[in-house]
């Protein structure tokens, strides 16, 4: 076995684009809307409805951003989960807050 030096521009591309290529444009465009829920509407991706769910869940965990990924009947949804169904945005609770502090459990 042996290896062939070859051009980088000569080595196909089989993978589209990585995980922030495909979902921060869909994310940033659902963010804009300032709707509380949407469909992506995928036509023309060629991506199945769980490869795109899986890749928008992954970096929506990552970037710890407020939004909900899930599919129903094949289709994917985007649902804000800073926002009600009327569009106002929902301010986080003061007590819900995570504080740095030690608190000492011992009673």
């Amino acid at each position: 076995m042996k290896l062939v030096p070859v051009d980088l521009k000569e080595v196909p591309n089989y993978f589209s684009a990585g995980r922030g290529h495909v979902a921060y444009p869909i994310i940033k465009q659902f963010m804009e809307t300032n709707a509380h829920v949407c469909r992506l509407d995928r036509e023309g991706v060629g991506r199945s409805a769980s490869s795109i769910s899986a890749n928008l869940k992954t970096y929506i965990k990552r970037y710890e951003m407020a939004v909900r990924i899930f599919t129903r009947d094949g289709d994917v949804y985007l649902a804000r989960t800073d926002m009600d169904e009327k569009g106002k945005i929902i301010e986080p609770s003061p007590a819900l807050d995570i504080s740095d502090e030690v608190i000492d459990s011992q009673v």
